[in-house]
């Protein structure tokens, strides 16, 4: 496993390189935050969210828990970003070695 510094550096997927690369035509623009929103929500399932996140998105993380909104609203409130800062070191395990860390 890479040091932790490493990790903290990590940014693992962002919704805009994928509008702003080869986007198909045909989908909406909110379809690039899909599969990031449903990341983000199995880690709030699952508790695997660090308490950065917590702190930060204490009322996006209830209001989801409730079904309020739907992971492609969270994602969007992110800006469809997915970083290391946003999970426990557990949580960061897969997504650091998925996306290649």
């Amino acid at each position: 496993m890479e040091k932790k510094s490493d990790m903290q550096k990590t940014i693992y997927d962002n919704a805009k390189t994928h509008f702003l690369g080869n986007f198909p035509d045909s989908l909406p623009i909110e379809q690039a935050y899909v599969h990031i929103g449903m990341y983000l929500g199995w880690v709030i399932e699952t508790g695997l969210y660090s308490e950065y996140f917590e702190e930060e998105a204490a009322g996006q993380i209830f209001r989801f828990k409730r079904k309020e909104i739907s992971c492609t609203i969270l994602s969007e409130i992110w800006a469809g970003y997915l970083g290391y800062e946003l999970f426990s070191r557990e949580g960061n395990m897969f997504p650091y070695y998925y996306y290649g860390g």
